[in-house]
């Protein structure tokens, strides 16, 4: 009933989002759970879910329940079936980054899809934007005072293993990472503050861990 009222009001085109509930989920006894590597690196039980879109609001239409966190030709084939009966096409998919793999971007490729895959840090296509625009992508972000995202896309391999080439975007929050500069930089000053202090009261000085990569310290002769 909802996908026919969602096609009365207009709805044509979808795109799929992947997700699976892999942050610790504590879901027993169902059918679809599989033991998986969730975000803590727990081997615990996963549920995979494909949700369609409406691609103009993202008014979500219907969805599928699969097993485990690894998405296979059979769930995208039966959801295109599906929508496909009431005229609404999937134009595409949006992966989250559990799910950045060969195998996924294989399936998605060969179904003639697009798509929009969140890359993990670990993936060669990200190492290989890094390396080749990071610092283009700095220069951005310091000639715009820092206001905004700031993002570099070239074409190239997402893996190191499959020679088939896709537009990539890095991306900087210039927000976010002020914010964390700033309190990296508060952080080395109140520390370098109370190093003084000691050292004038002729008390001992440690510096943390977490900063001995900023600060060193130098006993004069």
């Amino acid at each position: 009933k909802w996908v026919c009222a969602c096609k009365e009001h207009g709805v044509t085109e979808v795109w799929l989002c992947i997700d699976g509930t892999n942050n610790d989920s504590t879901a027993e006894a169902v059918e679809f759970i599989e033991k998986g590597k969730a975000k803590s690196h727990k081997n615990v039980g996963i549920i995979g879910c494909m949700m369609a879109v409406d691609a103009e609001t993202g008014l979500p239409i219907t969805e599928r329940i699969y097993r485990g966190s690894q998405v296979d030709s059979k769930a995208f084939i039966e959801i295109m079936a599906y929508l496909r009966r009431y005229d609404i096409k999937v134009s595409g998919v949006i992966v989250d980054r559990g799910f950045c793999d060969i195998r996924c971007l294989e399936l998605i490729m060969d179904l003639k899809l697009h798509y929009i895959i969140m890359m993990k840090e670990n993936t060669y296509g990200f190492h290989t934007m890094y390396e080749s625009h990071a610092d283009k992508l700095r220069m951005k972000c310091v000639n715009g005072m820092g206001r905004g995202i700031y993002a570099i896309s070239d074409e190239c391999r997402m893996f190191g293993k499959y020679d088939k080439t896709s537009w990539i975007t890095l991306a900087y929050d210039s927000v976010n990472g002020h914010a964390r500069a700033n309190y990296l930089f508060d952080k080395v000053n109140n520390f370098i503050d109370k190093a003084n202090r000691q050292l004038a009261k002729g008390d001992k000085v440690t510096i943390e861990k977490s900063l001995k990569s900023y600060i060193v310290a130098i006993k004069e002769a």
